[in-house]
């Protein structure tokens, strides 16, 4: 009698048709996650330096806060609460138009005429022309002037000159007030 043989089981190697799907699956979602990972490392650092950098700015701005009141352009006014005339002959003041800082020097322009401010008047100071350098729309930063005040004496009225150099705030509601 003949003895069968066991029949051989085929082999197709070490590794079965699951284990090779997986690996097909696994493979190419390591090498996703590892670029991602990367990505996102990546785009973290980004942020992190973003960060730093607002939080520099930030800091810088608090720092920079009380110069912006000091460059904040307010419009010049001139409030007489003085019971005589008031006369302002001269104007200097130093402005910025958004760009840069701006001088303006009412000796240097033929068309500017002494600003005379009555009893209970207010004028917003500003000058129009053609002669260069010499158009103002009354923003003010600083300023220098020279004031006339009319001050009654024994004899007569007479005109006493004051001169005021500072930064401008806008004293009395955005007005410099002369009492």
């Amino acid at each position: 009698m003949t003895q069968k043989k066991p029949a051989k089981k085929k082999s197709g190697g070490p590794f079965t048709t699951g284990t090779w799907i997986a690996l097909a699956c696994v493979i190419p979602a390591g090498v996703l996650t590892w670029n991602l990972g990367r990505t996102w490392h990546a785009q973290r650092t980004n942020v992190a330096a973003k960060n730093a950098e607002v939080a520099a700015l930030m800091a810088r701005n608090a720092v920079l806060e009380p110069l912006y009141e000091i460059l904040a352009n307010r419009k010049f006014a001139l409030a007489n609460k003085t019971p005589l005339t008031v006369t302002v002959p001269w104007f200097a003041v130093a402005y910025h138009d958004g760009k840069t800082v701006k001088l303006f020097d009412s000796a240097r322009c033929r068309e500017f005429e002494p600003v005379v401010v009555p009893t209970g008047d207010v004028k917003v100071v500003t000058l129009s022309s053609k002669q260069e350098g010499c158009n103002w729309n009354g923003s003010v930063m600083y300023y220098s002037m020279r004031l006339y005040r009319q001050v009654e004496t024994d004899v007569s009225i007479v005109d006493r000159p004051y001169d005021y150099v500072d930064m401008y705030k806008g004293y009395d509601r955005d007005t410099f007030t002369v009492q």
